[in-house]
């Protein structure tokens, strides 16, 4: 079986992961998470103890443990689906319990500032406010996409850190024209396309200057959110939701939120909600980051 690379941490699953790319090793690799089959009939129940996190989702069962392995139970799901609940959201209870927050944001590689270090930009929201588009647009314009729909980081070192997901980016047909004249291979996959980008960087771990926080507005503006409102925000887009938590995990989730906040800095952005404007929404993040920085 092949070992995968998601999260800059080395995957061993028994489910063909197709939205990863494949390690190749020249040398034995030490293995970081372990995803399974379950033996017997599925834990169905909905307690929730530290160490292990169980989701009912699309027919499957998982059961999360130690943040180093994922226990799947088939409950009447489809095979189509299973690859990309395991590379996504499930993802997050793992790294809940390895201390990371889980976000609901996509990223990109930019500079912030004239002469300043590579560093990268999240966009945070909700669901159909324009997180993979927004990114699209970064990609279509030069700039790196790390990270798709789930942004893993922690506050470590006084900075915020985000890890590196996979070299794609999954899009609506209503949002494919972002990516116009790229020769990009593409397939559809559950609900949305998936699209490849490149090979990406799998191993590095990259410094957050900044998290945008998606909102619609009239014109582009960017408005600085400080103190609880910035955790507030944070913890709002933050995985696992509060129903598959206990009060502990809940706790600790804000208290990751409160040191995200600290060391980095975090600002609603203000868009149209035409597709054509997205190429501008680029500019205008690079200059505010240069002006705001």
């Amino acid at each position: 079986m092949p070992l995968y690379c998601l999260y800059a941490l080395t995957i061993d699953s028994v489910f063909d992961l197709p939205e990863l790319q494949a390690l190749k090793l020249d040398a034995p690799m030490a293995v970081d998470i372990t995803i399974r089959r379950g033996e017997g009939p599925a834990p169905l129940g909905s307690a929730m103890v530290e160490g292990e996190i169980q989701v009912v989702r699309d027919g499957w069962v998982f059961v999360a443990r130690h943040g180093k392995e994922l226990v799947v139970y088939e409950h009447g799901g489809h095979p189509e689906t299973l690859p990309l609940l395991l590379v996504g959201r499930l993802m997050a209870n793992l790294f809940r319990q390895r201390g990371w927050l889980p976000l609901h944001a996509s990223g990109v590689v930019i500079r912030r500032g004239s002469g300043m270090e590579t560093a990268a930009v999240l966009f945070l929201g909700e669901s159909g406010y324009g997180k993979s588009t927004t990114a699209a647009a970064f990609h279509v314009e030069g700039y790196e996409v790390i990270t798709d729909d789930i942004a893993v980081v922690s506050p470590l070192g006084g900075a915020c850190l985000v890890r590196p997901s996979w070299p794609r980016i999954r899009l609506t047909d209503d949002s494919m024209p972002v990516l116009a004249g790229q020769e990009l291979r593409s397939f559809w996959h559950v609900d949305k396309r998936s699209v490849e980008l490149g090979p990406g960087k799998l191993r590095r771990l990259f410094r957050v200057a900044r998290i945008y926080v998606l909102r619609y507005g009239e014109r582009l503006e960017s408005v600085p959110l400080g103190g609880m409102d910035a955790v507030k925000v944070l913890d709002r887009y933050s995985f696992p939701r509060k129903r598959q938590t206990s009060r502990d995990s809940i706790r600790s989730g804000l208290q990751l939120c409160s040191g995200v906040a600290s060391t980095t800095e975090v600002h609603e952005l203000y868009r149209t909600r035409s597709l054509e404007s997205i190429g501008e929404l680029v500019e205008f993040v690079r200059k505010d980051l240069e002006t705001n920085g």
